[in-house]
């Protein structure tokens, strides 16, 4: 059971909370499985290659439920449990500026923080589509900062190249059971600093039954809400 969203009189904020009660997986995000590391070798965050894409993105809760919680293609490897145990799904808003919310939630070693949005604009507009998001979040007690995943709320044809635009930007993402993450995960700083600069994104994938969509998201806010979101989990 999620935690009721606190939010201001601002509109989006209104629109946001409503939208989190209906769809769980706004507070338990897509995780990115832990990736096997070679015998000889550190344990480092995968880069992608044609057999074995990079890992995917967690949950801010570290605990996503079955069905957002896929394995990349190529991994068979699951991911690992919540390191906060069972009731760190909840989070809460502590700032909400233009299209963009940051949210907090457990503690201590389960602390996650992150800013999320929702489009802005959905194009074609005769697809049939469930809520989608955008999540960047920070989890420290894990060194993670930064990581990017998006809920499509459809299915996907995860065999078909996929691209989210900032202006003159493009990154390559990968796409699994209606999630998508970027590509090669070392690019997420490089995808960041895009959205404090840019306007809008634009994330263009291909749905399960062959139909080209194309989801925008407006970056007013992202700017405040991303420092916030270092702020609280620096």
């Amino acid at each position: 059971m999620l935690a009721m969203i606190r939010t201001t009189s601002h509109a989006f904020a209104a629109a946001l909370a409503a939208a989190l009660l209906s769809f769980p997986a706004f507070a338990q995000q897509p995780q990115r499985p832990a990736q096997p590391a070679p015998s000889s070798a550190p344990t480092q965050r995968a880069q992608p290659t044609p057999a074995r894409p990079a890992a995917q993105p967690a949950a801010p809760a570290n605990r996503a439920p079955a069905a957002a919680n896929p394995t990349r293609p190529g991994q068979t490897t699951p991911a690992r449990p919540a390191a906060g145990g069972a009731g760190m799904g909840q989070a809460t808003a502590v700032e909400t500026t233009g299209s963009w919310g940051a949210y907090v939630g457990g503690q201590g070693a389960g602390r996650y923080c992150y800013a999320a949005s929702q489009p802005t604009g959905r194009a074609p507009n005769t697809l049939k589509r469930d809520d989608g998001y955008i999540f960047v979040t920070n989890r420290p007690a894990e060194k993670v900062k930064g990581e990017v995943a998006l809920v499509l709320g459809f299915p996907t044809r995860d065999t078909v190249p996929a691209k989210a635009t900032v202006g003159e930007r493009s990154f390559d993402i990968v796409t699994k059971d209606g999630k998508a993450w970027l590509r090669n995960p070392a690019e997420e700083p490089q995808f960041i600093q895009a959205l404090v600069g840019g306007s809008e994104l634009k994330v263009a994938v291909t749905s399960s039954r062959g139909n080209a969509s194309t989801d925008t998201f407006s970056l007013s806010g992202f700017t405040k809400s991303w420092e916030r979101t270092q702020k609280e989990c620096p």
